[in-house]
């Protein structure tokens, strides 16, 4: 899966790696589906992406 993750983009890996509370699976995953964060402009867009309604919450 790590290898996966650092196809898709290693700086991100980096980044998420970097996360207080995200180990290194989470870090993968999170590679692997978000990808590169910059690609979303507001949080509202990554939870769009996620699946997340913040109106359930």
């Amino acid at each position: 899966m790590k290898k996966l993750a650092k196809q898709v983009n290693d700086q991100s890996l980096i980044i998420y790696e970097n996360i207080p509370g995200i180990a290194k699976t989470t870090a993968v995953r999170l590679a692997i589906e978000l990808r590169d964060l910059r690609r979303f402009e507001t949080l509202a867009q990554i939870d769009a992406f996620a699946g997340i309604d913040q109106a359930t919450m």
